[in-house]
């Protein structure tokens, strides 16, 4: 059994919190393609998933896979939902001159960032801010949301 599971894409600070957060955790990432993805899930969903929680995933998780993480499945979302839903809002965000930003945890359900809101953070993104110093100010807020998983 693993305490969380992490889909994610490459180094983050929600993924280093996780490895410093808990005892048995399994990260997948999502470069390894959608397939081998769900391939690598659905065997995890079999040893036993405590949450499961997506953050810089590119894929929809099915339900049939996300309902088997027995405290729940989340997703860190990087806007304040339900403003900029969608795989990736940062092109809308800056392209709407947005200063207010944030993060979210939701619930995971079928249909894109539609899940129950958990919580939200928030941050400013400032007029000298580039889409790389805004993701990472989203990447900082995201970890402290951690604490709002139901463990």
């Amino acid at each position: 059994m693993h305490d969380i599971v992490l889909v994610t894409t490459g180094d983050s600070e929600v993924r280093k919190e996780i490895m410093r957060r808990f005892r048995n955790p399994a990260v997948v990432d999502c470069g390894q393609g959608r397939r081998n993805v769900m391939e690598v899930l659905e065997q995890l969903a079999e040893e036993g998933i405590g949450v499961l929680l997506t953050y810089r995933c590119p894929y929809l998780i099915p339900e049939d896979v996300f309902s088997k993480a027995c405290r729940g499945a989340y997703n860190i979302h990087p806007s304040l939902l339900p403003d900029y839903p969608g795989l990736n809002p940062w092109p809308k965000i800056f392209e709407d001159k947005v200063r207010h930003s944030g993060v979210t945890l939701h619930r995971l359900s079928p249909m894109a960032d539609s899940g129950e809101i958990v919580a939200t953070a928030a941050f400013v993104i400032e007029p000298g801010d580039t889409l790389e110093t805004a993701r990472h100010k989203a990447d900082l807020t995201a970890q402290n949301l951690i604490k709002h998983l139901y463990l």
